[in-house]
């Protein structure tokens, strides 16, 4: 049975999955006998709603016979509210971004002074809710697999527990912690760490 990933990189301007940097994540996916589909969107003026209706369209195009969805950070979040309407045969959320609507009230920083953030994108945020999501992807069986960096526990707490919080929301969900990582998905550290999860998948 050939397998197909798709590859949703997190909140960056101008770049996505196709950049060259990725290539050691894509060569290894690869290595692992994959037919890897780095998703060409851009998140230029994008919210999460609207990078997901852009995604599905291409996940119905280009899906196989064995459909994994690896989205990091804000994709990762994509990669969530796109499951249940497209219906992977696995899920892989790297570095979950913690903006559901469920995190917005802990955090101690107003988003207005957050660059990357405007009154759109925290609309947006305020209508996804995590645990709606588990509910529904627990509802569909999706197999699912959750990573973060070991370095983020210190530097985004706030992603680690909502990282943690849907590991236990979802039945059967695996939560696992990449030595020696920070955040950036195209790190040596990251990338290595997560083939090494991938590749106990197969």
């Amino acid at each position: 049975m050939s397998k197909t990933i798709f590859i949703m990189t997190g909140f960056t301007m101008n770049r996505n999955a196709t950049a060259p940097l990725y290539t050691p994540l894509k060569r290894g996916l690869k290595q692992m006998g994959y037919r890897v589909v780095p998703v060409p969107i851009m998140w230029n003026y994008k919210t999460i709603s609207n990078y997901v209706d852009t995604f599905v369209p291409i996940y119905e195009r280009k899906k196989g016979e064995h459909n994994t969805i690896l989205g990091h950070s804000l994709a990762a979040m994509a990669a969530f509210v796109a499951a249940p309407m497209v219906k992977p045969d696995r899920l892989i959320l790297a570095s979950l971004s913690s903006y559901f609507k469920e995190d917005l009230p802990n955090y101690h920083r107003p988003f207005g002074k957050w660059k990357h953030e405007n009154k759109r994108r925290l609309a947006d945020y305020q209508t996804l809710s995590a645990n709606d999501l588990a509910q529904q992807v627990n509802k569909l069986r999706i197999p699912t697999t959750l990573v973060y960096g070991a370095y983020e526990k210190k530097m985004y707490p706030e992603l680690v527990a909502r990282v943690k919080k849907t590991g236990k929301s979802i039945r059967r969900a695996t939560v696992h912690e990449l030595p020696n990582a920070e955040h950036p998905m195209a790190t040596s550290a990251y990338t290595t760490g997560l083939l090494n999860v991938i590749k106990r998948l197969n």
